[in-house]
């Protein structure tokens, strides 16, 4: 339904006037909302992108659950998460299920090069700070000069149809919006 009230605003913002194709006037320049809008949401992501991680996570796991023959054995599994540098100390929240019972925990960092390079990912070792299952959150820490940070803000001012836009790497995927 949402998805369906969005296109219609799109397609009110972009489309000409009632009976300009028959009058031969040209209807008055589609609204810049939508471009404003885009690139607003654009600058938001290049902005608070370099702050986002991605985690990767090695933990060792039991194999053959319910199979009595590979009872008792266990496997080294890798899992990726998302987080974000909260500190420019170094301080990661992430959720607490993404690095449980982890043997090692590893950061990848988008760092940019003065040359105009585009960002690559960095691999940063990092060690637990803390994790609360029942809130599934956790704090990790990288070392790191100069880390880009982003802060809390309070969620209590929020307002009922705000915007509000997830960053994050999910499944192995850099920087998704």
């Amino acid at each position: 339904m949402t998805r369906t009230a969005m296109l219609a605003v799109i397609v009110l913002l972009l489309a000409p006037g009632p009976g300009a194709a028959q009058t031969g006037v040209k209807s008055p320049k589609p609204s810049n909302l939508l471009a404003d809008y885009s690139a607003a949401v654009e600058d938001l992501a290049r902005s608070a992108s370099p702050a986002v991680v991605q985690i990767l996570v090695q933990t060792l796991a039991p194999l053959g659950k319910g199979d009595s023959q590979r009872m008792g054995f266990v496997s080294e599994q890798e899992a990726t998460g998302s987080g974000v540098i909260v500190d420019s100390a170094g301080y990661i929240v992430t959720n607490a299920h993404v690095v449980q019972n982890a043997r090692r925990i590893d950061v990848n960092i988008l760092r940019s090069h003065e040359n105009g390079q585009e960002p690559h990912g960095h691999l940063v070792p990092a060690k637990l700070v803390g994790l609360d299952r029942q809130v599934d959150i956790a704090v990790v820490k990288i070392e790191g000069p100069d880390l880009p940070a982003l802060s809390f803000l309070d969620s209590d001012n929020l307002r009922q149809g705000q915007f509000v836009l997830a960053l994050g790497s999910p499944l192995g995927l850099q920087n998704s919006l």
